[in-house]
């Protein structure tokens, strides 16, 4: 029996129930389709290969070792996974919700960012930058405040009906560092560790399940050279190279092609500003206060 499910605006048809995700429309039509079934262990000719996948026009395989499963991508429409020997389920869906669903998103020529994004009613700020610089604490505040989480660590962009640049919905949960907790108006104590994921501790919440415009990208970083934070704002050949730095890959030339319109609206419409937030000091008031400032 197949279960559909909402992901990044895709109706994704799996072959098992699970949580994280929203459950599709009744009568939604299916994007992808995930199969369990035998998936080989290198693509014949991959245009771009690493320690853990090959790439290639229209395929993409990930080799998620021995306590996950390999999982093929092709064309944006079907994903193989055969699981291994030492399967466990949350390490795999993990790797499914985000490097093979990434995968899924650049072969349907949307952006796909390595991202955080929150929302209100009428917009949305999508936060990405350095690894550990603060993405997912970042967007955790902004819930906190009021905001609602729209997707975490994998962003994907389209235009929408009238040109405007989206963020579309992803999972619905956050995974936050301990140092990170304290600061939540709320109590941690009995939510569950992801182990395979530094042992960060996962917080779900209710994700709005609609696009949201982009009203802002902020590319966060960390700094040893400054008790405070600082503020930049970002344009031109700058703005191109921490957007690409941005994207989640790895990303093939045609793909690039192909979300040229996507990237070309985002670098002409986007603002996008820089923060350099202190090494070592919860700076995230102020943080905040530059992410929220019109």
């Amino acid at each position: 029996m197949p279960y559909n499910y909402m992901i990044h605006g895709l109706v994704i048809s799996l072959p098992f129930s699970c949580q994280g995700i929203a459950p599709a429309p009744p009568d939604a039509k299916v994007d992808v389709i995930a199969i369990e079934t035998d998936v080989p262990r290198h693509l014949p000719a991959p245009k771009v290969t690493g320690q853990a996948f090959d790439a290639d026009n229209g395929a993409f395989l990930l080799r998620g070792g021995l306590r996950s499963a390999r999982f093929l991508v092709e064309n944006g429409t079907t994903i193989k996974f055969c699981k291994n020997r030492d399967y466990e389920e949350g390490l795999f869906l993990h790797y499914l919700f985000y490097q093979v669903v990434a995968a899924v998103l650049r072969q349907r020529n949307m952006l796909a960012l390595h991202a955080s994004s929150a929302c209100t009613d009428e917009k949305a700020v999508i936060v990405t930058g350095e690894s550990g610089a603060g993405k997912s604490t970042t967007i955790s505040q902004l819930v906190a405040m009021g905001w609602h989480l729209q997707a975490d660590d994998l962003c994907a962009l389209r235009l929408g009906q009238t040109g405007t640049l989206e963020v579309l919905e992803g999972t619905n949960e956050v995974c936050l560092c301990e140092d990170a907790l304290e600061y939540l108006p709320y109590s941690t104590r009995h939510l569950p560790r992801r182990e395979w994921h530094r042992n960060k501790v996962a917080i779900s919440y209710s994700a709005k399940q609609q696009a949201k415009p982009v009203s802002r990208i902020i590319y966060l970083k960390r700094s040893e050279n400054t008790s405070k934070i600082e503020v930049e704002r970002i344009s031109g050949q700058k703005k191109l190279e921490l957007l690409c730095s941005s994207l989640y890959g790895p990303i093939l030339p045609a793909e690039i092609q192909a979300a040229q319109t996507i990237l070309l609206q985002t670098l002409a419409a986007i603002d996008m500003i820089s923060i350099s937030r202190p090494e070592g000091i919860w700076s995230m008031k102020d943080v905040l206060k530059a992410i929220t400032h019109d």
